[in-house]
This record gives structure tokens, sequence and C-alpha cells, in this order.
């Protein structure tokens, strides 16, 4: 017996130990996992204790952060908590960096500014930055800088990239996989430099907002290489001298825009397998489209050119076909458009709708024939009516005149309810008193009997 439980007991203690070994490897480590900052010391702090996959939540604004986030040997989670983030990189690189299928994962509310001469955001092998209901905008300073840049598969959602520097770049994707969205506007403003630029092959920018490259020789879209992609949900504007428009250029390279386009020099161009698909209208100051090598266009809206401008142009790289608006094939290869080709190129413009058809004006009703007034003789006499001289206090009427007979005195509507009403009300109170004067007589007989 004794042998019994001792055994009963070994086996409880080995089952416990197991049961705690067990849950001390699966609990996971509290002690460090998550850290908050409200300044820039405490932010650098908690930057390098913070456990992998851990979340940094910010406790105030923090405007001052001057050195790069770098996100490449773990997860990482900075909750904004309602408050701003403002990371100013000094050095030439770029603010915060994103590699090595990591994650960095900005929540909200709140804002994160990322600004830097090389990138505001750079993400690359495969990392990704990822936007959980945050403001990001990012802005590169310096020469050949980009507001935002991934590549090798990089991933990054932002809501606004901004290049201010000559040949900057506000938005820039390179190699397979790669893929930027934006939220919101593009800028660019140094001299040569582009908005939303897609390079060497399948790779990726998606701008829910507006495009604009204000500076002398810029672009406002590139897609450049084999199979990129680029769509701007917005306008494309390019105001800078002899800046261009969007451009597409490469087998498989698309760029959409759902808005319309305005340029200063080239407004559309599509060459060497390229395609360009813009919704809305298209300004140019000097030529609409170009189509060059076997390049495709497609414009919903109109082509608008000044005189001395072109209004399409095909061919190739040595021999320029001219178009005007007159110059189109039939029958057309595209239902609804206008076909401009030259058999190698083609730009479809959405056809004019017809005129709308004026309606004849609604055949007017003759007017009805008006029917004589009534006269106080039956129809067909011809006896005059009596013009009996008028009375003092009578009126004048417009039917026949009232004769000499005497006037009967006969009260008006009004005046006999009002009769019949006093009439009435004088013989309710007479009954009334009458009923009142029995009603006491009879209490006070029976008093007198009574008593």
């Amino acid at each position: 017996m004794k042998r019994t439980k001792k055994r009963v007991v070994s086996i409880l203690l080995s089952m416990t130990m197991v049961i705690a070994l067990f849950a001390v490897m699966t609990m996971p480590a509290l002690a460090g996992m998550d850290e908050t900052a409200g300044d820039a010391t405490e932010f650098a702090a908690a930057l390098a204790s913070v456990d992998p996959g851990g979340t940094i939540t910010l406790t105030a604004n923090i405007p001052n952060i001057t050195n790069a986030i770098l996100v490449n040997n773990d997860d990482l989670i900075i909750d904004l908590n309602g408050f701003t983030l403002d990371v100013t990189f000094s050095g030439a690189g770029s603010a915060i960096v994103v590699g090595n299928n990591y994650q960095l994962t900005i929540k909200g509310p709140g804002t994160l500014n990322a600004t830097a001469s090389g990138s505001g955001v750079w993400v690359d092998s495969g990392g990704e930055l990822i936007n959980n209901g945050a403001i990001i905008n990012t802005t590169a300073t310096g020469e050949g800088g980009a507001g935002v840049a991934v590549e090798s598969g990089g991933k990054a959602t932002v809501s606004s990239a901004t290049a201010t520097g000559t040949e900057g770049m506000g938005v820039f994707a390179t190699g397979a996989g790669s893929s930027v969205t934006v939220n919101g506007n593009v800028t660019a403003t140094g001299t040569d430099s582009s908005g939303v630029f897609t390079n060497i092959s399948s790779s990726s920018i998606t701008v829910n907002g507006n495009v604009t490259a204000n500076s002398a020789g810029s672009v406002g879209v590139i897609a450049n290489g084999i199979g990129n992609r680029a769509t701007v949900n917005g306008n494309v504007t390019a105001t800078g001298a002899e800046s261009h428009g969007v451009a597409a250029f490469g087998s498989g390279s698309i760029v959409t825009v759902n808005g319309s386009v305005t340029a200063t020099a080239i407004a559309v161009y599509a060459a060497v397998g390229g395609t360009v698909n813009v919704t809305g209208n298209v300004v140019s100051e000097e030529d609409g489209v170009i189509a060059i090598s076997n390049g495709t266009v497609t414009v919903d809206g109109t082509i608008t050119v000044p005189g001395s401008g072109t209004y399409i142009t095909l061919g190739t790289f040595n021999e320029d076909i001219i178009k005007t608006p007159s110059d189109f094939t039939t029958p057309t290869t595209k239902a609804g458009y206008l076909t401009y080709t030259d058999g190698s190129n083609t730009v479809w413009v959405k056809e004019p709708a017809p005129p709308a058809t004026s309606t004849p004006p609604a055949t007017s009703t003759p007017p009805a024939t008006s029917t004589p007034p009534a006269t106080s003789k039956p129809p067909g006499t011809n006896v005059p009516p009596t013009h009996a001289p008028q009375t003092a206090g009578q009126s004048t009427t417009h039917g026949p005149a009232a004769t000499n007979a005497p006037q009967t005195n006969v009260p008006k509507t009004g005046e006999n309810n009002m009769l019949g009403w006093m009439v009435l009300l004088i013989g309710s109170l007479l009954l009334l008193a009458v009923l009142s004067i029995v009603y006491f007589r009879k209490r006070h007989l029976k008093s007198n009997e009574t008593r």
C-alpha cells in the first residue's frame, strides 16, 4: 500500500514538472516585449530594447528623431497612439529602412513624417512597410532622392510622397514584385525630376491622388522597362518648361491615368510596346500624343493642342507621321473610338457624341372659342334691356340694367342666420329659467313637508 502511494505521488510530481516546463517553454516573454516613448531619448532606448515583433507606443509628440529607423533583423510595430513622430535623418541615406523580408507596421491614428536626403522610406529584399490607419508622409531632399523607394520585392503604403531635389523622384519602384501604394498626392519640384518612376521589370505603383511635376524638364509618370505598371487615380500635371505628362517605354509597360493629363511639352508618350490609357482629357502646349515603335494610346476624352502644336505623332524614332484630328482611319478598329494608325502604332480617341437633335416645338392649340355672356332674355329675342336710371346707393352691374320695379327689402343671408340664432338663444334661456323655478319650488315644498 505504501509503495502504491509513493508511486502515485511520483507520477503526480512528474506530471507537474512536465506541465510547468511546457508552460515556461510556451509562455511569451513579457519583460521588454512592448516599450513606450515620449521623447527622442526614450524612443532610441525603446528601439534598442524592444523584443522581436514588439510594439513601441508613443506617449507624446516626438518632433526631433535624427537617427534612422532600421528594421532588418525583426518585425516591429510603432503605435503612434494619436501622436506625431518626425524622423529627419541628418545623413545621406534614408530615414526609414525595412529589409530582409521583415515588416514595419505603423499603427494609427497619428502621423509619421519621414524626411531624408536619400529617401524618406526605403524598402528592399522582400521587406514591407504596412500602414495601419496612420498618415505617413515621405520626403526626399537630395539630388536623385526618392520620397519612397522600393526594390527587389519590397512593398510600401504611404499617404504622400515628395521629392524636392534635382532629378528626384516622388515614388520609385524597381525589380520584380516591388510595389508602392500612395493614398494621396505625389509631388516633384526639382529640375529634371519625376513624380512616379517604375523601372526594370514587373514593378508597380498606384497613386490614389494627383501627380504634379512643376519644374523644368520634369515628367509626371514614367513606366520604363518590361511589364511595369503605373496607375494614377487622379490628374497628372507637368507645368515646368519642356515638361512631359506620362510615358510608357517597354514591352508590357502600362500607364493608366483615371483623370486628365496636362503638360507643356509632350502630354502622352508610348514607345517600344508601351501602352498609355487616359480616361480624361489630354492637353499640351506642344505635342498631344506620340506613339512610336509599337506604341498604343487610348484617350477617352479629347486631345487639345494649339495651332502650332501636333495632335498625334506616329512612326519610328527616325520617322514622324503626323496626324490631324481629321486623319482617322475607317473603318475603326475599336467601337466608339476614332482610330489613328500607321500600321504599327495606334491611337484611339473617343468618338465625339453626335449633337443632340432639336425637338420641333409642339403645335399650338387654337384658342377656345369664347362663349358670349348669357343674357337675362331667352336666346333669339331682340328685346333690348331696359336702362333704368341708377338709384343712389345702388352698385353698377355688368349685366342687364335693373328696371324700375319696386325693390323688396329682403334681409341678407347672414342677417337671417344671426336672427335665428338670437331667437334660439333667448328661447333656451327662458326654458332654463322656467326649469330652475320649478326645480327650486319642488325643493322648497319638499323641505316644508319634512319640517
